[in-house]
């Protein structure tokens, strides 16, 4: 299958050579979002007091990372990172910038994951996704200072002001934070990791 257009520039150095670098040290590059689907802002630490998670509504990542990365995107919606079901990480808006993903006043606050998997068709996050993110989320909370627990980590229908299921039933809550707190042991260790 040939790879997508954003994956085609990302391997060529493109988006590199304009100064799009991740900051995340085990992101695989940043993908940038357009700009009509973020704000730019100038946050610091201090701003910044939760993480989001999502989902996508399907395993594959691809569809998502070219709506945020597109100005004909409806919603002017992006994430901050995306998590693939192999456990790969691409970021799209810088962390200081406000990314479009749940609603105005959680915007300014937090940093949004959104992760490919889908509870219409049942294709749960797997393993590795969920190792490969416990630690982005371990990482974040600790440069952020966000305590690591269920107040401050937060699923997209624990925040939204509209009837969302993201990510939804089959997102394993327990494990997934089980995860994060073990995750300080594996920073140092290249990814996919299986904890």
């Amino acid at each position: 299958m040939a790879k997508p257009w954003w994956r085609r520039a990302l391997d060529s150095g493109y988006y590199e050579r304009r100064g799009h670098t991740a900051e995340y040290p085990w992101a695989e590059g940043f993908v940038p979002a357009a700009s009509t689907n973020f704000t730019v802002s100038n946050r610091t630490a201090a701003d910044i007091d939760r993480i989001v998670i999502h989902i996508t509504g399907g395993p594959n990542i691809s569809s998502a990372i070219s709506t945020f990365a597109t100005d004909r995107n409806a919603n002017r919606t992006s994430s901050h990172y995306v998590v693939g079901q192999e456990g790969e990480i691409f970021q799209m808006v810088r962390e200081k910038d406000r990314a479009h993903h749940a609603g105005s006043s959680a915007n300014e606050r937090s940093i949004g994951i959104e992760h490919g998997a889908s509870n219409r068709s049942g294709e749960s996050p797997t393993d590795v996704q969920y190792c490969s993110s416990a630690v982005l989320v371990r990482y974040l909370c600790h440069k952020y200072s966000v305590p690591i627990d269920r107040t401050h980590i937060l699923g997209h229908q624990e925040i939204a002001t509209t009837n969302h299921n993201c990510p939804g039933p089959n997102w394993d809550w327990p494990g997934y934070m089980q995860k994060i707190h073990l995750s300080h042991m594996f920073m140092t260790m290249p990814l996919p990791l299986h904890i």
